[in-house]
């Protein structure tokens, strides 16, 4: 099983319910929802707000490939309402 860390922890890293955060360089913005299908196929990307994502069971990982992926024709960047750091 995968080590798996509490939310402020992570800079890069996903959710297994779908989240991903990416503080670096994301075309989408930091925190985002994703639906998942068979073969861990993750698509559907949409923008959320921090208060948003589940606080613990975070797996950290380098980066992303974030190419090819586009943000959603109607995406608003998502408030930051409260500071994880």
């Amino acid at each position: 099983m995968e080590q798996t860390f509490h939310i402020e922890h992570i800079t890069v890293g996903f959710h297994p319910e779908g989240y991903k955060i990416d503080k670096n360089d994301s075309p989408i913005g930091p925190y985002t929802r994703w639906e998942i299908e068979a073969g861990h196929v993750w698509y559907n990307p949409k923008p959320v707000h921090f208060e948003e994502l589940p606080l613990d069971g975070w797996i950290k990982t380098d980066e992303f490939d974030w190419e090819g992926v586009e943000a959603p024709a109607d995406l608003t960047e998502p408030r930051i309402l409260r500071s994880n750091t």
